[in-house]
Order: C-alpha cells, then structure tokens, then sequence
C-alpha cells in the first residue's frame, strides 16, 4: 500500500475499483470493454494522493486481459457464470479481511447491482457506466458519471444523480518512423492502406463486415490489409469469403488488447455509428485513436459520440455503415497521405472541451463520500 506520509487524512481515500464483464447484447457472451480498463487505469493513475484497489469479478483471462492494458489488479474473485451479483458471499468475506474502504466506484452495472444487493454493505457507491441503463433500479441519488449525453437520460430516468464527464486523451502519438517500422513488420508495402477494426466490445466487431468492405475496396483498385480482434465473430465465415472470390487483401486477427495496434494504423473503421447502447465505451476508443492522430471511419451518428474536427467530419462520416458506403469514404481518405498528415493533426490538436474531465469528476465526488455512506444493516 502507498505511504501516507506527506497526505493528510483529509485528501486521502481508499477506493476500491469493481470491474466485472458484461452481456453486449443477446446471445452474444459476457465481454469487458476496453474502454473500461482504459477509463479506470486513468482515473487511477491521475490521483496518486489516494490509495486505490482494485478487485475484479471473473475468469483469469479477465485478469489478463486488464493486465495487458496496464492494470494491476489486487484481487479477483471468481463467480457463477461470471456474474458478480451472484457473489455476495465472497465479497462479504473480502471486505472482512480488509481496511474499510471509503467508497466503491463500480465500472460496470452489474458490480454497480451487486452493491444495490448487499444492503449490509455500509459504503458508498459511484458508478461510472460506459453505456445505457439497463438493468439498474431505483438508483435513488447515486451517482453516476457518465462520458456521453445521451447516455445520461437513461441513467436519470432510473435516479440517478448525473454527472458528465469527458473522455480521457491519454493516447501519445507514434512518429512517423515508429509507424514505417510497424508497417513493414506487418509487411504492409507503400500503396497499402491498414485498416483496423474495432467496437465497443470485440465480439461486436463482425468479421464478415470488414471482408465485405474488403471486397468493394479490392475490386475498386484499393489495396488494403484489414486488422481485427483475435476473439472477432464470423471469422470462419469471412476466410471462406476470402478465399472463394480469390481476394488479395489480406484479413488478419491480432492477439492481445486491439487498442495497441489501432494506434499504428492508417485508418480505424467502425459501426458504431448505427449503435446506441454502449456510446460512452465507443466514445472512450475513438478519443483514444484521435488523441494518437488516427482517423475513425465510421456512419453519421459519430458527431454524437465525440467532438470531431469539420475536417474529419467531412471526411470520416459516411451516410451509413453498409460496406460499399464505407469503402468509398476510405477510398477518398486513404490513398491520399497528405489528407491523412492533415487529418492526424486535426485530430491530435483538437481545442480541449470545457466539459470536466474523468479524474477531476469522480475525485469532487469521491471527496463526498464520507457523507453519503449509507447505514449498517443486518446481513441476510
């Protein structure tokens, strides 16, 4: 644990993070976004003045996974079906082993459930939710902070207590010679475009979707290598595409966090665009890329999810996500390496928004805590 020595009592807390995965959508299984170890290393790493804990609700890859990303995890508590609502007693049995903290802040609603559930638990609770209210009841003043505006209607219609905040731009940008070296370790040659996909939760990111687009851009002259999640849905479907109508371009699965290799791309596509259940994870990702100077293709409902330079407004939307709407804004873009220099650095130069940022929102909030813990009940 960090010394105290040179905090006073009054500055210092001790948070404990609960992250867990969620269900993206039906039948698709429990998944953790990127965005919300990316979101929680930041938060952690911008306020060193407390002491921070944190305990994850899953499988070992869970732990592995926040482990590549740059988190150290202090305990995970494994749980049926890697749900955390189904592991009170293991919490119970945590918490008895451990100096009291002073609030939970949960990065997912069903640690922010768990919480709702332990009535016995007498601590505060902030929830920072990186998509709509789903599950959650009678919030009653929680707070809750969320990175998209839309995505605050659906948490305050269940009562909670909203606060905005904007996206972390932690992301450095690559030099131009750290990206020739990349690409020439991919073997991507001069006129090759590298395109990496990505969504909010990998198994979203539709294998199937990106061969289309490779198709149109083949048959239009565009050579491109396409990069995908290792864990990308379709896959078997998309390689028999491939390799029935004889296509040149090469569709490749990348192990380990997509995010890494986002960042080395010409272009990042993306359906997020047409989707509205998890904004604040694709705001989170897309800030990211930008903050690295790589521009997002993606449909019209961008502008909604971040702030964009009318220079990557009008040339990164696309009237929707179909796959020849898309290649044609990457045909546009692409080829054209001065547009994508003049992209990259309206991306990495954009104004910084007046909106708080997320460390500076969850330390006022955390700051409060001791005054919002809710009283000792009888454990069931």
């Amino acid at each position: 644990r960090r010394s105290r020595q040179g905090l006073s009592a009054h500055s210092l807390m001790r948070i404990c993070h609960l992250l867990s995965m969620e269900i993206p959508s039906p039948g698709l299984e429990r998944a953790i976004s990127p965005a919300q170890l990316i979101a929680c290393k930041h938060a952690i790493a911008s306020t060193p003045e407390h002491e921070h804990t944190v305990l994850l609700f899953g499988p070992q890859r869970l732990e592995d996974y926040a482990a590549d990303l740059g988190i150290h995890t202090t305990d995970r508590i494994a749980c049926p079906s890697n749900d955390p609502t189904l592991a009170q007693t293991a919490l119970s049995r945590y918490l008895q082993h451990r100096p009291l903290f002073d609030t939970l802040t949960c990065w997912s609603e069903r640690t922010l459930t768990l919480w709702q559930q332990a009535a016995w638990m007498n601590l505060d609770a902030i929830g920072v939710m990186l998509g709509e209210a789903t599950d959650a009841r009678g919030l009653d003043g929680t707070p809750i902070v969320t990175l998209n505006r839309l995505d605050t209607e659906s948490w305050r219609a269940r009562g909670a207590d909203i606060h905005l905040a904007t996206c972390p731009r932690d992301s450095i940008p690559p030099s131009d010679a750290e990206r020739q070296r990349w690409r020439k370790s991919i073997g991507a040659t001069e006129g090759e475009i590298v395109l990496g996909a990505f969504s909010d939760f990998s198994p979203n990111c539709n294998a199937l979707w990106v061969s289309a687009i490779q198709t149109v851009l083949e048959y239009a002259g565009t050579p491109n290598i396409a990069l995908v999640p290792a864990d990308v849905s379709g896959w078997t479907r998309a390689k028999r595409i491939h390799r029935n109508m004889s296509l040149q371009s090469p569709l490749v699965r990348v192990d380990g966090p997509m995010l890494k290799t986002l960042s080395m791309c010409d272009l990042a596509i993306t359906d997020a665009g047409e989707r509205k259940s998890w904004r604040g994870a694709e705001a989170m990702l897309i800030e990211q890329l930008h903050a690295s100077g790589v521009p997002v293709i993606g449909g019209p409902h961008l502008p909604e999810l971040v702030e964009m330079p009318d220079l990557a407004r009008e040339n990164c939307l696309g009237i929707s996500t179909v796959p020849t709407i898309m290649a044609g804004r990457i045909s546009a873009v692409g080829p054209s390496r001065m547009l994508c220099r003049r992209l990259r650095t309206s991306l990495v130069e954009r104004p910084t928004l007046d909106t708080p940022g997320l460390a500076d929102t969850l330390s006022s909030i955390w700051a409060h805590a001791p005054a919002r813990r809710r009283p000792m009940v009888a454990s069931s």
